[in-house]
């Protein structure tokens, strides 16, 4: 059956590529070596698919915020909502790959590894307080259709 010009089995091609990169990444690299293999991969899939869902709704959803207006706001709360579930998951499946291959404070601050690890984590520390400005200041505000709301919001 057709639906805007494509199969359904055509449509399954973007989430299913999602996922298939997202796993390929287990294949090599540090979660191929270091504590349960199983569990590891799985942190990292989520890892990867919560960081692409964040970066790839960005732009979307600044072009929307960026018009405000009711339509506007109903979708930025619902993002952030969802949001809120997927930086938890980011955070935690990112907590337990660094405990599995870093493995102590010690390793954390005297190896290279922990020192890149540490310039990975400063970055996404600032963009999550970034983040619950955002939420907690300027979507409300966007909400009660504050004159220049969606502006300040996108910026």
């Amino acid at each position: 059956m057709l639906r805007y010009g494509r199969t359904r089995a055509a449509s399954s091609l973007g989430p299913d590529g999602i996922l298939a990169v997202a796993g390929s990444y287990t294949a090599v690299g540090h979660t191929t070596q270091h504590g349960p293999r199983a569990l590891l991969a799985a942190a990292l899939t989520v890892h990867l698919l919560a960081v692409a869902f964040w970066a790839g709704s960005l732009w979307p959803l600044a072009l929307t915020s960026r018009r405000g207006g009711a339509a506007a706001a109903h979708l930025v709360d619902r993002w952030a909502h969802a949001a809120s579930w997927i930086v938890g998951s980011l955070v935690l499946t990112g907590a337990v790959l660094a405990w599995f291959l870093v493995g102590s404070l010690e390793v954390l601050l005297t190896t290279a590894y922990g020192w890149a690890l540490l310039s990975k984590v400063a970055p996404v520390g600032v963009l999550l307080s970034f983040a619950a400005w955002h939420r907690f200041r300027l979507t409300p505000e966007l909400a009660a259709d504050a004159p220049g709301s969606g502006r300040r919001l996108v910026h």
